[in-house]
């Protein structure tokens, strides 16, 4: 049975974990994905963050590494059986029917030759719409005019998310992936347009289990938006 949890729509009005880093030095988009499936709380997810940043920068730890993610973070009921669910593009958006509406799942992506991939949460709207909401680069990505869940998507080639099972855990194909910055292209005036955050309204009113953060005066961000990726 696929893992999933209610998305936490409101912390985008916040922003990412530490913005102070820039985007493209960011390697806490695990930290960024649990915190915004409500996994973890706000001083966790801060903590890891910084660590994960870390890693990325030194290439040394293992916190940023798919596999203590959701080693520590997800598969933490002892009574349960877990697995990561490795699949193509095509078998992930089968697995994901599963999602209930405002109900998402962890998702790691990750190029098969380099192993770097990134972190995000898939989820279902309240229409029925699979769709990605991405709190380290402060996006949601829709399907508006353009197939851009599939576009976003075939910049991997492989992708894991949880699942509990009553079968024989199997290896789940993470050894030597890392968690890295979001992939980042030119952009022109005829590439597609990712909608930033603050013209998303949440497709339904979600109750946090987190203790609410104190509103505050939006400060600069350093490192700016993910750029537009090239339509191929």
């Amino acid at each position: 049975m696929l893992l999933q949890y209610p998305v936490q729509f409101h912390l985008f009005s916040h922003g990412r974990l530490n913005p102070e880093v820039p985007l493209e030095e960011a390697g806490d988009c695990g930290a960024n994905t649990l915190f915004l499936l409500g996994l973890i709380e706000l001083d966790v997810a801060l903590a890891l963050s910084e660590k994960q940043t870390e890693c990325w920068l030194t290439k040394k730890g293992k916190e940023s590494t798919p596999r203590y993610v959701f080693k520590n973070y997800i598969f933490t009921d002892t009574s349960k059986r877990y697995n990561v669910i490795e699949c193509t593009k095509e078998e992930l958006m089968r697995e994901v029917q599963e999602l209930l509406p405002g109900h998402g799942t962890f998702l790691f992506m990750k190029d098969a030759v380099t192993k770097l991939g990134h972190s995000t949460c898939i989820y279902r709207n309240e229409y029925g719409v699979i769709e990605l909401a991405d709190l380290q680069t402060e996006e949601i990505i829709r399907n508006d005019y353009e197939d851009r869940v599939d576009s976003y998507l075939s910049e991997y080639d492989l992708f894991y998310i949880p699942e509990t099972t009553t079968s024989p855990v199997k290896d789940d194909g993470l050894s030597g992936s890392h968690g890295s910055p979001a992939k980042t292209t030119h952009a022109n005036e005829n590439e597609v347009r990712y909608e930033s955050p603050e013209k998303v309204r949440p497709t339904k009113t979600l109750r946090s289990p987190l203790t609410p953060l104190t509103p505050e005066k939006k400060k600069n961000k350093v490192g700016g938006k993910r750029k537009t990726r090239r339509k191929n």
